[in-house]
């Protein structure tokens, strides 16, 4: 795995903000199952994401899917992504 970027502030990383933005917008808000989210990622978002793990991000979204479904957060700062959603 490459290395990361952290929120050095905040020991978040990247990948975990945009783990929780497609977890909020994709699954929370519009319903989506994590299998599409995945597929998503796969045909729409690779350039866009290439700066990042693109597997580290799909592997955060696949297991922490169900528990955030069960209960969903709207985040007030990085520590609670990093906290709730673990890579």
């Amino acid at each position: 795995m490459k290395k990361l970027p952290k929120f050095n502030e905040h020991n978040c990383y990247c990948e975990q903000m945009v783990t929780y933005n497609f977890l909020f917008s994709k699954a929370h808000i519009n319903g989506e199952s994590k299998e599409n989210i995945i597929k998503s990622i796969d045909k729409y978002y690779q350039e866009k994401l290439k700066k990042y793990d693109i597997e580290a991000i799909k592997n955060c979204i696949i297991k922490n899917y169900d528990n955030y479904i069960k209960k969903p957060f709207i985040a007030s700062n990085y520590s609670q992504v990093s906290e709730s959603l673990p890579l």
